[in-house]
């Protein structure tokens, strides 16, 4: 299901047997779902679960100019997070923030990470 959760509405719905894994036809899915909203509708945010983590996705997503935030587990985290160099926030010495490029398996393109300070 797609919707426009300010107004609770219903963009586009595909209906599938309860065995089907969440991000069968995804791509295909949104990209239905983009050709149907009014042309005035210049920017997409799309927000999913670890179901959504697809490369493709993403491709077709920023291609058309749109953003995302999927929620994931990521693998490895603590000793991806450990070799990063950190810097402390000066407006708060207890945070630090770190840039790094990662790329998952069968992704098109090295993603980058920027904290927000």
């Amino acid at each position: 299901m797609c919707y426009v959760s300010e107004v609770k509405y219903l963009v586009n719905s595909w209906f599938r047997t309860g065995s089907a894994y969440t991000g069968n036809g995804v791509v295909e899915f949104i990209r239905q779902t983009l050709k149907t909203l009014p042309n005035k509708i210049t920017s997409v945010f799309l927000r999913a679960d670890s179901g959504f983590f697809n490369g493709a996705l993403f491709d077709l997503l920023e291609q058309n100019g749109h953003t995302y935030l999927v929620k994931v587990k990521l693998k490895n985290l603590k000793a991806l997070l450990k070799v990063q160099s950190w810097r402390t926030l000066a407006c708060n010495t207890n945070m630090a923030v770190s840039r790094f490029n990662y790329k998952a398996k069968g992704w098109s393109t090295t993603e980058h990470y920027t904290p927000s300070e």
